[in-house]
């Protein structure tokens, strides 16, 4: 049988989503916990990575079990698995739902499309109570300008410019259906990206070079050779420049990991309906 989690996580302690050797990761946790309720090795498989520091409002996993074996717990009862699978894990995780999906469900390739987040704290104090959770910038943000930019990434296009090294894909194109920024409060702004899907450290370089092109103004030459005209070359023009480019090396700062949120991952609706709540 397969069983589907729904989780949420504070990625500050964290050194991501996967399993690595001598590191906290959530993936190790999880399965930890599995372990203390089954005594049995039981592997995780999630919607995708989330790298160091970063937060889960909303992530995905499986695993498989012999139906038994979960009989046995008496875990078919309502919701008793969940409040174990809760007891045994960490502080820093939550397991929101639990449930029993099919056997061609899958938590990374049956996700249609993801949705993050990334929160920034501005002005002259930084938000101490909260400072592993935002992303501080002294500076005010422009949101005309940045909504402007944030158009840039809808539609479907090729994220090379925004891809960090350390994974081999078949292809850095991706569409992005929401790209947008709002003003939460005086000091606290939120940028929302929903897309098919993204690359390594995508978000971050998006929300990176996004800041850092808000005082980009540079003056160039008119294409025409008879004219002398200088006219200034837009932050929209620069960030649709290192778009087509293609090159990590022309997009700008990486934001930091813990500003970052996966708020949730999406999967057809008719898997959704042939699931059910444990």
């Amino acid at each position: 049988m397969k069983i589907r989690l729904l989780l949420s996580y504070k990625g500050t302690h964290f050194f991501g989503w996967q399993r690595q050797k001598q590191k906290r990761t959530v993936q190790e946790e999880l399965e930890k916990s599995l372990f203390q309720i089954f005594q049995k090795e039981i592997r995780l498989t999630g919607s995708g990575r989330t790298d160091a520091g970063v937060h889960a409002l909303g992530q995905t996993a499986h695993f498989e079990l012999e139906k038994e074996l979960f009989s046995q717990k008496g875990f078919f009862e309502e919701k008793k698995f969940k409040k174990a699978f809760n007891a045994v894990c960490p502080p820093d995780i939550s397991v929101l739902e639990c449930q029993l999906a099919p056997s061609h469900f899958h938590a990374l390739s049956s996700a249609v499309k993801k949705t993050y987040l990334y929160f920034v704290w501005t002005g002259d104090s930084p938000p101490v109570l909260f400072s592993d959770l935002l992303y501080w910038r002294k500076e005010s943000l422009d949101l005309e300008k940045l909504n402007a930019l944030a158009h840039v990434f809808k539609g479907k296009h090729d994220f090379k410019s925004f891809q960090n090294s350390g994974t081999e894909l078949k292809t850095t194109t991706r569409e992005v259906f929401t790209s947008r920024w709002s003003q939460l409060s005086s000091s606290l702004y939120c940028y929302k990206i929903t897309g098919s899907g993204f690359l390594k450290q995508m978000v971050r370089n998006i929300v990176g070079t996004s800041l850092e092109l808000l005082h980009f103004e540079k003056t160039s030459v008119k294409s025409s050779p008879s004219s002398s005209q200088k006219t200034p070359l837009k932050a929209t023009q620069k960030l649709e420049q290192i778009l087509l480019a293609k090159d990590r090396k022309q997009a700008l700062k990486t934001a930091p990991g813990r500003g970052l949120y996966l708020k949730k991952v999406f999967y057809p609706s008719s898997l959704d309906k042939a699931c059910r709540l444990l």
